[in-house]
């Protein structure tokens, strides 16, 4: 009768853990579909010029990506991985596919934080605490994680 209990605990742990994973996933894609490019993200759509000018011809092939990245290293910053990133992302993939991409890259990241903590199977509780501390509570979030532009695959 114990072992009926137990693997019956077992099961609804395990649903629960499923459960809150599937609604924060749902929730972070969400807001990644409330998000549009902007910014800097929209100006990685178009080659960086190099003489600071306004950018005028949009970015379609890799060589384009390196052009324009050598010209934005030589202009405005060394953020080389970071930009070439971006701009590959704007370029090639489409919104729909990267809020796809970015909300998977938000769930990995719970879980290696989840896994880097806990030697114990994961609970919904470790969910929405990892959760909630990558989204809401990371000091300097903006700055770290760039939820703005929900590019959390800055990471």
């Amino acid at each position: 009768m114990q072992e009926s209990t137990k693997s019956n605990l077992m099961t609804k742990s395990n649903f629960s853990v499923i459960l809150i994973g599937i609604v924060i996933a749902v929730c972070f894609y969400l807001y990644n579909l409330a998000v549009p490019y902007y910014s800097d993200d929209w100006w990685y759509n178009f080659i960086h010029e190099s003489d600071y000018s306004y950018p005028s011809t949009r970015s379609e092939s890799v060589g384009d990506i390196i052009i324009s990245q050598i010209n934005h290293y030589q202009t405005v910053n060394g953020r080389l991985p970071v930009t070439a990133l971006v701009q590959y992302v704007v370029t090639f993939i489409p919104k729909p596919v990267f809020n796809l991409l970015n909300t998977a890259m938000f769930m990995i990241a719970c879980l290696l934080l989840i896994r880097n903590y806990t030697s114990t199977h994961v609970s919904a509780r470790h969910w929405i605490l990892a959760s909630c501390f990558l989204f809401f509570l990371m000091p300097g979030h903006y700055d770290t994680l760039m939820w703005a532009t929900g590019a959390i695959n800055y990471l």
